[in-house]
């Protein structure tokens, strides 16, 4: 069955009706294989009116039995949500208790061959150990995703070439460079919808100092989170809310740019700190 291998064109699986019911049908196909049990729908992702919702929140789901079930919750490649992670649900229906396996995944050839040897195991009562390793494993990958990420992010905006930092005078004459705030404040929010954990204690300190001085400087540039930057920015505006949130455009200034200073220290040790552990 052709529908039953794993294919590249699944990583656009949210681009198209086609593409998402091709991979919705590689899942369904591929987990009837593995059970040989008669499988029964699980979760209904639809509106009232009955049409799915095609976002991957299940992009398959399942029940084997009277006690068992599965839901696969697929992501497209993005560097910061998890490449995989796994957990087990339970939920009382009609006096019924119910054990469902979740996976969460985003498509990858390894992440669909291990998620199948998963369920494999999961259905023969032995899954644990094999959940535990699949997780460590694509936790210490996603952090590496989103570290590499950060840091080229880092790097292509001249972080460490001092080119965050400001002057009164630009925010006088509108010369703020707006894409630049908007881009660190959608950073900030991925950082945080985003929660990272991490084995190595030096690494993760590193990490965490890092987000703390981010989430300080995303705290200035919002004027302490009462200016949306994602609406239509005018810099008069900008510049009158700067002066009732931080009194003067010399206070905002200092404030901006010593945070700007200490995110460059926090840069370079994370830095150090991931080029030291991905050795």
């Amino acid at each position: 069955m052709e529908n039953s291998k794993y294919s590249e064109e699944f990583k656009y699986f949210m681009s198209s009706d086609i593409n998402y019911e091709r991979n919705k049908d590689y899942w369904k196909k591929n987990i009837i294989d593995l059970s040989n049990h008669c499988i029964e729908d699980w979760v209904s992702n639809s509106f009232g009116n009955g049409t799915e919702i095609k976002d991957g929140n299940p992009l398959f789901s399942c029940r084997f039995s009277s006690d068992k079930a599965l839901r696969i919750i697929q992501d497209v490649r993005n560097p910061y949500s998890p490449v995989f992670a796994s957990w087990i649900s339970n939920y009382e229906i009609e006096d019924n208790s119910i054990e469902e396996l979740v996976i969460a995944l985003q498509p990858y050839k390894d992440t669909y061959s291990n998620s199948k040897l998963l369920i494999q195991n999961y259905l023969k009562g032995n899954y644990k150990l094999l959940q535990k390793r699949l997780n460590i494993k694509y936790n210490k990958k996603t952090n590496n995703n989103r570290i590499h990420h950060i840091l080229k992010f880092l790097e292509n905006t001249e972080l460490p070439s001092n080119s965050w930092n400001i002057k009164s005078q630009e925010i006088i004459s509108n010369q703020i460079n707006h894409n630049l705030f908007k881009k660190i404040n959608n950073l900030n929010q991925n950082l945080y919808f985003y929660q990272s954990t991490f084995e190595d204690k030096t690494l993760k300190n590193s990490f965490n100092s890092f987000l703390k001085s981010m989430e300080k400087l995303n705290n200035i540039i919002t004027l302490k989170y009462s200016y949306d930057l994602d609406k239509g920015f005018r810099s008069d505006a900008y510049r009158k809310d700067i002066v009732k949130t931080f009194s003067n455009l010399n206070n905002y200034v200092k404030n901006y740019n010593s945070t700007v200073d200490d995110l460059e220290e926090k840069y370079k040790e994370l830095k150090k700190q991931f080029e030291e552990h991905s050795h």
